[in-house]
């Protein structure tokens, strides 16, 4: 019966650690997922500043090229 007992407040433990590390990587998920909107919202920043940077080279361009 002792053994009995001590199995299953093993099984219990295992089952509780279980729980926990279910819990982590339920929180990991969601930062990595926090984590990728960041980056996406980076990428199109980025290429905001591209875009507006070509833009401003062009209009430079143009006005070198017509001596103003």
């Amino acid at each position: 019966m002792a053994d009995q007992q001590l199995v299953l407040e093993i099984l219990k433990d295992i089952q509780a650690r279980q729980s926990r590390t279910e819990a982590k990587l339920d929180t990991m998920m969601r930062r990595m997922s926090t984590n990728e909107e960041a980056v996406a919202n980076t990428q199109r920043s980025v290429d905001d500043l591209g875009r507006w940077l070509d833009d401003l080279i062009k209009a430079a361009d143009l006005n070198t090229a017509s001596g103003g």
